[in-house]
Parts: structure tokens; C-alpha cells; sequence
């Protein structure tokens, strides 16, 4: 997984490893860095975390989606999904977007407390990360390239 930064934090998580929040700052011209918290309950194999400026969420191949405070390392919720994933969360707005390996896209209101908004069957294998630009969702399957937009008609 790659790492992610959000309000001055870098989180860095593995599942073979641990994850650590590293404070970053600055002394005269010279980058202080400072760990926080770590954390080593689950962690994300292959998709990497994402922050919203107060908490950081990840998913892992065994199906936890996982939200910490990105103060404490707090574990605020884990969310036990029926199957794995190795696409990474997306945060747009006040909402996380996922897709698990067999192909279910989860839409989740980011927060302190788990709360689905939609769930989407995807309908075949999907292991990449939903990109989003002007206004749409790109979603790749296994075997489809989806672009999804609102219809103003």
C-alpha cells in the first residue's frame, strides 16, 4: 500500500508490518518528523489508506474496512464485509468509495460511525481503484471500463 497524508500526517500501514502515523513539521528549513501512534490490529495488504483531515480509513484483503482517529490511532469502526479487497478508498466529499474483489461497490459517509449509503454489484471482478474527474466515476472490472455521470436531462 502506499501511504497516505492528510492535516500534516502521514499514515503508513502494511499488513506484513505496522501502521504509523507520522507527525511532519518544520525547523528552520529542516523537516522534523515525529510518530504519533501505531497501530497493529489489521491492516491493508495491498489497498492503501486515505485521510479525511480527522480520521484515516483502509480496507484489507479479508474484507475489514477500517476507520482510525488520525490523532490517537483510535480504532472508531472496523466493518466485517463478506469479501476482500485490493482496491483502495476513494474519498469524495463526505463519502468513501470501494469496490471488494468480487465486484461490489460499497458507498460509505465518511465519519466517526460506519454508515452505508449503497451498495452497487458490479457484476465481475474488480481489483482497481475508482477514479473520479469532472463530474464522473471511472469503475474498471475485469472486463469492462464503466464511466458513470449524473443525467441533467
Amino acid at each position: 500500500p502506499s501511504p497516505a497524508y492528510s492535516n500534516g500526517i502521514v499514515f503508513a500501514a502494511n499488513e506484513y508490518a505496522m501502521a504509523s502515523a507520522i507527525k511532519l513539521s518544520e525547523d528552520g528549513g529542516t523537516v522534523v518528523t515525529e510518530v504519533v501512534w501505531d497501530f497493529d490490529e489489521v491492516l491493508p495488504e495491498v489497498s492503501s489508506p486515505v485521510g479525511d483531515g480527522e480520521r484515516f480509513y483502509f480496507a484489507t484483503s479479508i474484507g475489514d474496512l477500517v476507520c482510525l482517529d488520525a490523532n490517537t490511532g483510535e480504532e472508531l469502526w472496523i466493518e466485517e464485509m463478506d469479501d476482500g479487497f485490493y482496491s483502495s478508498p476513494v474519498l469524495v466529499g463526505d463519502r468513501l468509495y470501494i469496490a471488494d474483489m468480487p465486484g461490489m461497490m460499497y458507498i460509505v459517509k465518511a465519519g466517526p460511525e460506519y454508515e452505508l449509503i449503497a451498495k452497487i454489484n458490479l457484476g465481475e471482478l474488480t481489483f482497481a481503484t475508482p477514479a473520479f474527474l469532472d463530474g464522473r466515476i471511472y469503475i474498471r472490472t475485469e472486463s469492462h471500463l464503466y464511466c458513470i455521470e449524473e443525467n441533467n436531462v
